[in-house]
């Protein structure tokens, strides 16, 4: 991904293009030119249902509790993904989709 995304998408037509669960539904606003460590919505999948979330963009992996450390890992390569300590867990175990229309 690359260093800087935009967001424009209407919370509503996220719903009905991913078909998430309404019951917990965060706030959130389109933006453009959106950095690392910004909070931004996600959707991720848990059994049978989609939902809608958010946070801070970046990845702290777990071996580091040092927050500063997504400043270094919000991009990577896919032909290295698996073998890079500091993305390969997260690749394996914890996959999201964040909604992006174009990049900054």
């Amino acid at each position: 991904m690359c260093e800087r995304f935009d967001i424009h998408i209407n919370k509503n037509k996220m719903i009905e293009i991913f078909d998430i669960d309404q019951s917990q539904l965060p706030a959130f606003e389109s933006s453009s030119n959106i950095p690392p460590s910004t909070h931004i919505p996600f959707i991720f999948q848990t059994e049978n249902k989609r939902q809608l979330s958010s946070a801070s963009w970046g990845l702290i992996p777990s071996w580091t509790k040092d927050k500063s450390f997504a400043s270094h890992t919000f991009n990577a390569r896919s032909e290295t993904l698996t073998e890079k300590v500091s993305f390969k867990e997260a690749y394996k175990h914890r996959r999201c989709l964040i909604p992006v229309n174009g990049k900054s």
